[in-house]
Order: C-alpha cells, then structure tokens, then sequence
C-alpha cells in the first residue's frame, strides 16, 4: 500500500468525524426537535443536516471497514481486536462518564429552567439504560460491534469462503461492472430490509433499551464493503476512478430523488428504505472517490486533525449544547447562530484536544493512546525550525 492511498482515506475519517460539529449545530438551530432546538425553524439547516446524515456516516463506516480488512490480515483477528477495545472502548466508556452526564444536565436546564428539575431529569436517565448513555458515542459502540463479529469471521473456518467470495466479486466487477454494483447494492438494501423487519418483530429496540438501534442494521453493509476493499485492493481502484465516480454520484442522486419523491405508503416505505441504503453505499464510494484526489499527499495538517478528529468528536457536543442554549438566550437564531456555533466549537474542542493530548491519563482515556500525538504546537516549532 502507498503512503498516499492510506493520507487520503486517513485524512477522509478525521474529516467525516469533524463533520459532526456543522451537523449537530444544524440539528441545535434548524428547529427540529433535537436535544435543544431553536424555537425559530431554518428549513436551509435541516437540508443541510439531511444532506450530511445521507452519506456521512455511510462514508465513516466504509473507510472504518477498509483499514479493518487491511490492519485484520496483519495483525489476526485476536491481537487485531484487543487492540479495537483499547482504541474504541477506552474512549467510549470515558465519553459515557465525562461528557455525557454534562449533556444532561445542560439539556435538562434548557428544557426545565430550574435546577430542581434538572436533577429529576438526570437522576430519570441515570436509572435505565437507554440511547441516552451513549447519545452522539453510538458510533463507537456499533463499531466495536462490527469489529467483533468481523474478528470472529476471520478466525473461523468460513474464513477462505470469505476470501473465495471477494475474488468472485473483484471478478465480476471487471468483467460487468454496472450489473455486478447493481446486485450489490440491491443486496445490501434488501439484506438491511430484512433485518430491520426481524430486528421490529423481535422488538430489539424495548430488549436492548435502545443501546444499540436498528442503525447497526443500516451501516453494516458499509462496513463489509470497506473490509472488502481492504483486502481487495484492484477492486478500490476500480470503483474510484473518474468514470466510476461519476456513475456513483449519478447513481446517489436518483435514488436520493427516490428517497424525497416515495410516496407515503408500506410500498413508499419499502422504497425509501431501498433508495436510502443505495445512498448510503454509493455517496461513501464518491466520497472516498474525491478524497483521493483531493488528499492524496501527506500534510502535517492533516496530520493534526487525523489525531485530533476523535478527542474534538467526544467533546463537541456538549460544547455545542452549552453555545446554542446561550445563544438562544441572547437571541441569536437560525444561520448565523449555527455560524457562530461552529467556528466556536471547533476552537474549544481542538483546546480540548491540546489538552488532553499533554495530560497521559486524559490521553489514554480518551484516545486509547499512551504516546503524545500530533500538536498544533509542535507544528509550530517544526514551521520555525524550517525556516
């Protein structure tokens, strides 16, 4: 593998986590309901934020796959996975006891006003799990999960079915690309379809007290098809040439058309669901597409945000609640309150990021790291030293 194909799809995770900041701060300010909302609806922020959620996390789960397939081949499935719980665990188990508690605290005071009713509020969610214990750290608990079951595929004896099965495909997609990527897609949404209706049927939402949601169904085929192009290397280079990526993004926007356009009925509903998977898959492979060209040489600050992508996505959500409460307070709504939102939450959690990465326990904690990562401040030096 070249330094540069890992640059682009390294630099393409951070920045798909950086992501979040704009998202949950259109969720805060568009008027839709969120863990605190504006009481003045911007229609502009709630298509922003439906335009990022369609692929965003798609592409997360996709490029999380491909380094996965890549690292599991090296390592084996069992070091490989001991090295997932340090890395994804540590940092969820401390977000769930640092920053997640003072979410709702601040959404208690913004939704009660009084602190009375606040400790009502937090001491309710402390007492049953439920998504309220991991709130915008899901990811980190679906991936651990994927991890999980990925590591016991390979170290079962289905392990060279699985390796015959991604020859076949890197085959088929040569010899016929558009019908092979079309199975494909058609496969994974029906296979997502069936799962959501068994995952309804066994109500998993009441037996898990929604810890894990149905969109562990949703982004699985994102990841398989990220540990396939990890282990297949001719079949990234296929779909993310020019001509391939063009076609994937014309693919995204008729089945997003699909999405808006399905009518409201159980037929509009099983289209929906078809097409929003299609979008998905296929926005993820455009994304990891532009990436390549767009990041395809190292940058130290790339590097930076590579390192600082996890720290700044654990804090920036409290950070963003307690800006949008105060901003509302003062009157500031709708785009230019989301402006203010985003530029201010990145400079704290990139703070926040400094900070951690000199303190070793914090490091550890919430990176799952014990040597110092990359620094704006040794950046600096380094700049100074150069010149």
């Amino acid at each position: 593998m070249t330094p540069g194909r890992i640059d682009h799809l390294d630099g393409l995770r951070a920045g798909l986590m950086l992501l979040g900041i704009p998202f949950h701060a259109a969720l805060a300010f568009s008027g839709g309901g969120w863990l605190v909302s504006s009481p003045v609806d911007a229609p502009a922020l709630a298509a922003m934020a439906d335009f990022l959620h369609a692929w965003r996390m798609p592409a997360f789960f996709l490029v999380a796959g491909f380094f996965a397939g890549l690292v599991i081949r090296r390592r084996g499935p069992g070091p490989w996975f001991r090295g997932r719980l340090a890395r994804l665990g540590m940092p969820l188990i401390a977000g769930m006891i640092l920053t997640v508690p003072l979410q709702w605290i601040l959404v208690g005071l913004f939704r009660y006003g009084t602190w009375p009713q606040t400790w009502w509020f937090v001491g309710r969610l402390a007492a049953a799990p439920s998504d309220w214990w991991v709130l915008h750290l899901w990811f980190l608990l679906d991936l651990l999960l994927y991890c999980a079951v990925l590591a016991m595929a390979v170290a079962s004896p289905l392990r060279p079915v699985l390796g015959r099965c991604g020859d076949f495909i890197v085959d088929a997609v040569r010899r016929r690309p558009a019908l092979t990527t079309a199975v494909v897609l058609l496969s994974a949404a029906a296979c997502v379809l069936f799962g959501r209706a068994v995952w309804r049927v066994l109500q998993l939402e009441e037996v898990l007290n929604g810890l894990v949601s149905r969109d562990l169904l949703s982004f699985a085929p994102a990841f398989a098809v990220g540990v396939l192009l990890g282990c297949r290397r001719a079949l990234l280079a296929l779909i993310t040439a020019r001509v391939a990526t063009v076609a994937f993004a014309l693919v995204a926007i008729t089945a997003s058309l699909l999405v808006v356009s399905a009518p409201d009925s159980a037929i509009g509903a099983v289209v929906r669901s078809v097409a929003s998977t299609t979008v998905g898959l296929t926005a993820a492979v455009v994304a990891v597409g532009i990436a390549s060209r767009l990041l395809d040489r190292p940058r130290r600050v790339i590097r930076w945000l590579v390192d600082a992508s996890l720290v700044v996505y654990i804090v920036h959500q409290p950070i963003i609640l307690a800006l949008a409460v105060g901003l509302f307070t003062l009157g500031v709504f709708g785009l230019a309150g989301w402006a203010v939102t985003v530029v201010a939450a990145f400079a704290l959690s990139a703070l926040a990021y400094e900070l951690v990465n000199l303190t070793p326990g914090l490091r550890f904690l919430l990176t799952g790291r014990r040597a110092p990562q990359a620094s704006l401040l040794t950046m600096r030096e380094r700049a100074r030293t150069t010149c």
